[in-house]
């Protein structure tokens, strides 16, 4: 009796438990969702809490945003600055099922402009699962002239001519002295993100400066 006893506390208990996270997880979501919109009000964006159709519908070929289940985007900033449509929200994708699934959350900024002519081409921190990958074939462009940035990351393309084309001393110099990031491009698209990621609503500004770095390097001169 006394250990049915035991075991009806401890469910309880854990149920308890997984309610008080659920609830304090809730009420964080809704403060960062608050706060996020101060910050397009300060800066003169428009704010979607569930993100912009429009917005997905123009990037949602990129590699990022075909990976996974479960999809979902939230606290979308969005609008325009120097001829730039540009967007900032967080985005989340689950793989596998069960206690086989991992999900992941990342802050993302996008930039869509006729001054952009890009290669399509993805790159990102390159793990040991790439490693392994390339002894089978899987594709890594990497370049003589920078081991550094062939050590720190993976770079894949459709047309493996343009992007080396693409890809100038400039460019690869660049990506060479950061740490961690992921792009992907296509003709007059661009996204920036940390895998896994997320910024907090006071780090908005920096992450912008950070995207628009990236963009005068990489847009038509």
């Amino acid at each position: 009796m006394e250990i049915v006893i035991i075991m009806i506390i401890g469910s309880l208990g854990m149920s308890l438990f997984i309610g008080l996270v659920i609830f304090f997880s809730l009420k964080y979501e809704k403060a960062r969702t608050a706060q996020f919109q101060d910050v397009a009000d300060e800066l003169g964006l428009q704010f979607d809490p569930d993100g912009n159709s429009a917005v997905q519908g123009s990037i949602g070929q990129l590699q990022l945003f075909n990976q996974g289940h479960s999809k979902s985007t939230k606290n979308m900033l969005s609008g325009q600055n120097q001829d730039v449509d540009i967007a900032i929200f967080g985005y989340q994708y689950t793989t596998g099922t069960g206690k086989n699934s991992n999900t992941y959350s990342q802050s993302v900024i996008s930039f869509q402009s006729s001054n952009l002519s890009l290669p399509k081409f993805e790159l990102r921190p390159e793990r040991i699962f790439h490693k392994i990958g390339q002894m089978f074939g899987y594709q890594d462009i990497d370049f003589d002239s920078h081991p550094g940035f062939s050590k720190q990351y993976i770079l894949r393309a459709p047309d493996e001519a343009a992007v080396r084309e693409f890809f100038t001393e400039d460019i690869l110099d660049f990506f060479e002295s950061q740490k961690g990031i992921s792009i992907e491009a296509s003709d007059n698209q661009l996204i920036y993100y940390r895998a896994s990621k997320r910024i907090k609503p006071e780090d908005v500004k920096d992450f912008m400066s950070e995207g628009f770095n990236l963009y005068a390097l990489l847009k038509q001169e």
